[in-house]
């Protein structure tokens, strides 16, 4: 039987990836500069949760709580699964120096790498983005 993560878990998950998205795109602004209508933002969320559902269907059981286990959080998490499917070459293992991952650590967060991007770019949130923020893909 497939355990899930809890909801509120999903939901950081889900946040990291609009983040990262946002953030990507150009919409995420520094302080004092133009910042995104909130409500566009918020109205975003089924995007990220959709991307994320996604990848956590092919998470295997167990899989999230080994990796904040390893000191990723749902919020990060969200960040690495963004960033693997739309290329940007920032993947699950940044943080360490290849001598803190033990094999099986390292196989944990390439898997999680090679899931991510086996889904391909999310285009349905750029094509979002693209249309409420008026940002170039």
């Amino acid at each position: 039987m497939r355990r899930h993560a809890a909801p509120a878990r999903n939901r950081e998950i889900a946040s990291g990836y609009l983040t990262a998205a946002l953030f990507t795109n150009g919409v995420d602004a520094a302080p004092g500069e133009y910042q995104p209508d909130p409500d566009k933002v918020a109205s975003l969320a089924v995007f990220g949760s959709a991307g994320v559902c996604d990848w956590l269907a092919a998470m295997a059981t167990g899989w999230l709580d080994e990796l904040e286990a390893l000191g990723i959080d749902a919020d990060r998490i969200g960040n690495y699964i963004y960033y693997a499917r739309e290329g940007h070459g920032i993947c699950f293992d940044d943080d360490y120096r290849p001598n803190d991952l033990s094999g099986p650590e390292r196989a944990l967060l390439k898997k999680a790498q090679e899931i991510a991007q086996a889904l391909g770019p999310d285009d349905a949130l750029t094509g979002e983005l693209m249309r409420r923020f008026e940002v170039e893909a």
